[in-house]
């Protein structure tokens, strides 16, 4: 079931990948598959279990396991697995090699790679959006019940904000962070203050955009002064709240960092144009 490709039964060759979608059936992945010979199309079932990656557990169905490596559950031997998991993404798995194997059809193998990457990794919070796109609309509810599990992990809100964003429930999303903002050191804040101040922006909050993209550019490693994108959601904010005058200096800001930045001349000339009616 995708941890390689099939064979064709009738040329007995393995077969070539061709796409994989939604299969109709709720956490279930289909693959299809066509044989370079006769051309004859297989269809693989890869389900993906939404369990909470835990030390120790069945890679393939999430079942606890005891003192065995054979899962009593679906009879996969998770040291088996880990090999091949390690031979294909490297040990921990890089999430870049486990994103690779989808684009390879091997969806079965990356499901298992991400959530070794999650046993030994568990702060990636690029890894737990990416269980969580697998998942679906299971996805979300699985980041949940991780916070539920584990409050404190930095990289649940955060994986959890980048999934609704994605699904364009902006609220959603600026909650999400908001809890986030709530558990992160004095380093890991300006990135996170950023993103609140984009989102803010896109449901028109300019007070709270430029209260956050302000705070975000006082950094005192004054990395973020350097930044273009930062100083044209600044503009952004301050354009909300009709500040033109402002805006149009933070816009000129992010220009000068970024002459060629497409998005910031456009809303340079919008600001000019308000500016001069």
């Amino acid at each position: 079931m995708s941890w390689a490709p099939p064979t064709c039964s009738d040329c007995q060759i393995p077969t070539r990948f061709d796409r994989y979608g939604n299969a109709g059936m709720p956490g279930t992945i289909g693959v299809a598959w066509v044989c370079p010979q006769c051309d004859k199309r297989v269809l693989d079932l890869c389900p993906t279990h939404s369990e909470l990656p835990s030390p120790g557990m069945c890679l393939n169905c999430g079942a606890p396991l005891a003192d065995t490596s054979l899962c009593p559950a679906c009879g996969v031997d998770r040291s088996a697995l880990v090999e091949s998991i390690t031979a294909a993404c490297g040990s921990p798995p890089a999430l870049s090699a486990a994103l690779e194997l989808i684009d390879r059809g091997l969806i079965r193998l990356a499901a298992n790679a991400i959530d070794l990457r999650l046993e030994l990794v568990p702060e990636d919070n690029d890894t737990w959006l990416a269980k969580a796109e697998m998942l679906g609309l299971q996805g979300e509810a699985m980041l949940r019940r991780a916070i539920a599990r584990e409050p404190d992990r930095l990289a649940l809100p955060v994986a959890l904000h980048g999934l609704l964003a994605q699904r364009k429930d902006y609220a959603g999303a600026l909650l999400a962070l908001e809890a986030a903002l709530a558990l992160a050191e004095a380093n890991q804040r300006p990135a996170l203050l950023h993103a609140k101040a984009e989102l803010a922006c896109t449901l028109e909050r300019g007070d709270e955009a430029l209260a956050a993209i302000d705070e975000a550019l006082a950094d005192p490693l004054g990395e973020a002064a350097n930044n273009p994108r930062w100083h044209y959601v600044r503009g952004w904010a301050l354009g909300i709240l009709g500040e033109l005058e402002l805006a149009r200096e933070a816009m000129l800001a992010a220009l000068a960092l970024s002459p060629d930045d497409a998005p910031t001349q456009r809303a340079l000339a919008q600001i000019k144009a308000a500016l001069g009616s």
